[in-house]
């Protein structure tokens, strides 16, 4: 199975998921999960970002259902070992979006959706999660929207880095990754070597720029878009991005 993606708008999701009648289909982990979610807005959530990751699976919501997932707590969602052996999920959701990635090895994702923020808490988180290449970087771009744009790139990388890994963010680590882009074929000295990554701008139906990164091992030659995706991308940049010795 390719390498694959799905961007759907939650919204959108709302009449199948309704029709579909969750309950026939979320596993027994993921209905343990659910019921301990009390707010109705994180359940929906929940329950249609499970919905779209069965759909990337399956290719049409005639299939979704054959799909097993678990729902580890506190881990990302993962295919049942009797239906999905040798593939690999990731998952995340920005204000009413949902992105789904699926690959043959272990994958990340990340959504952002850009918000405006002042130069001072940009300048505040760079020095939470850049390098300080990366800060220095930032601080030459005079346009506040595209230094933002650029800061918000780099955390997507890396938060996708961390996802391929299987692992939540490191802060300790953020400030020590270092995001190369193309033509770098790797990030020297690197501790357990470099992944590939593809970033991409996209613009939601409502003209709120949005950031999409993917993260895998390898060096992926493309990048599926699932034919229900509502967030049409551009051509995607490309990084390697490897953790660095102490800075």
């Amino acid at each position: 199975m390719s390498h694959r993606l799905l961007l759907v708008s939650q919204a959108a999701l709302e009449g199948a998921v309704h029709a579909s009648t969750p309950s026939q289909w979320l596993s027994a982990s993921e209905q343990a999960r659910l019921a301990q979610m009390a707010e109705p807005a994180r359940r929906a959530e929940f329950i249609a970002c499970r919905y779209a990751l069965r759909l990337l699976l399956a290719g049409d919501e005639g299939q979704f259902a054959d799909w097993s997932l678990e729902a580890p707590a506190g881990q990302p969602p993962r295919l049942s070992a009797s239906t999905g052996a040798g593939l690999h999920l990731s998952l995340s959701h920005s204000h009413g979006w949902i992105s789904c990635a699926l690959a043959p090895e272990p994958v990340g994702i990340d959504m952002e959706l850009i918000t405006r923020k002042p130069a001072s808490a940009i300048a505040d988180l760079a020095q939470l999660a850049c390098t300080p290449d990366q800060r220095e970087a930032l601080a030459h771009i005079a346009d506040l929207a595209q230094c933002q744009q650029r800061f918000v790139q780099l955390w997507s990388l890396k938060e996708a880095w961390f996802k391929q890994r299987g692992t939540g963010v490191d802060f300790a680590m953020l400030p020590r990754l270092a995001c190369l882009p193309a033509p770098a074929a790797a990030v020297q000295g690197a501790a357990g070597g470099s992944a590939h990554a593809w970033a991409w701008v996209a613009e939601t139906p409502a003209g709120q720029a949005a950031m999409v990164s993917v993260c895998t091992r390898s060096a992926v030659a493309h990048w599926a878009l699932h034919a229900q995706s509502h967030l049409p991308l551009p051509a995607a940049q490309r990084f390697c991005i490897g953790l660095l010795g102490c800075v």
